[in-house]
Formats: structure tokens, C-alpha cells, sequence
């Protein structure tokens, strides 16, 4: 083997040992992602003790691009800013929306989370949003049961 082919064999190796070492995540596609986010009240219809719905059926059912590797969180707080919805939120946990809040429905009531109509095992602010996902919010009444989804282990 010549003298220049093994110090081209050399260079190449050396070259592919330093790619490895550099994060995966510097390779990582970058740019934004599209993430359709709805809101809707399908299940706190009647007044209860006292505290009547602020809006009933579907609020908003938007379309957002946020950056790749957002929340959850990101893309519905952008829809509700783009949309002037008010909502509060309590350490990654959606509170209240257009003044309707947890517990204001009953003692099991609160807002629930969907990815591509699946109940997320992870809440709205570490549920990671790809391209062309679809997130709906839910106004529950009985720990999302009244939604399809048995959270707590079917009692």
C-alpha cells in the first residue's frame, strides 16, 4: 500500500471517529411544524352549584405552524393568542379557558388533552407536537369519562 493511500485511509478514518462524536441533535431537522389545535365544551352544559358554562360545543378549530420540537403547550397557547381567547395556566396545566375552570363543572371537571385523538400519557406542556398533528382540548365532567377516557383505572 502506498504511502499517500494510507494517510487518505488515515485522514477518512479520522474524519468518521470526530462524526461521531458530534450530537445527534445537531443533524436534527430544524424549521416548523403545522399543529391543528381545537377547543371544545361538549360535557358542562347545565349550570352546577351555581357556576354556569361560559361557551358550550366548539370554540376554536385552528391551524398554527410553531418551530420544530415544540410543546404542546407552545402550539395551543399560540392558537388561543391568535384567536384573543383568554386562559390561565398553573404550571404546565391549563386552569381555566374563557373563565371556565377546573372544578367549575363539578369536583371531577378540568380541561383534557388529545394527540391525533389519543388521551396522552404525558400533559400538554411535555407532549413533544410533529408535523400535521391534531391536539383537542376537552372540557371534562367526570375525569374524562365523559370523553372516552379512563384515566384512573376504570374505578
Amino acid at each position: 500500500m502506498s504511502k499517500v493511500r494510507k494517510i487518505l485511509i488515515s485522514v477518512i478514518m479520522s474524519f468518521l471517529l470526530v462524526v461521531q462524536l458530534i450530537p445527534l441533535q445537531v443533524f436534527a431537522e430544524t424549521g416548523n411544524v403545522s399543529v391543528r389545535v381545537s377547543l371544545e365544551n361538549n360535557t358542562f352544559l347545565e349550570p352546577v352549584d351555581g357556576k354556569e358554562p361560559t361557551f358550550t360545543g366548539m370554540l376554536m378549530d385552528t391551524t398554527v405552524t410553531v418551530p420544530n420540537g415544540s410543546s404542546g403547550m407552545d402550539a395551543f397557547k399560540k392558537a388561543l393568542n391568535e384567536e384573543g381567547i383568554e386562559y390561565k395556566e398553573k404550571n404546565g396545566y391549563i386552569s381555566s379557558i374563557c373563565d371556565m375552570a377546573e372544578f367549575d363543572g363539578g369536583q371531577k371537571s378540568g380541561w383534557m388533552v388529545t394527540a391525533n385523538d389519543w388521551f396522552t400519557n404525558t400533559g400538554i406542556a411535555e407532549y413533544k407536537v410533529e408535523d400535521n398533528d391534531y391536539l383537542r382540548i376537552m372540557y371534562t365532567c367526570d375525569y374524562g369519562e365523559d370523553l372516552g377516557c379512563e384515566w384512573m383505572g376504570g374505578k
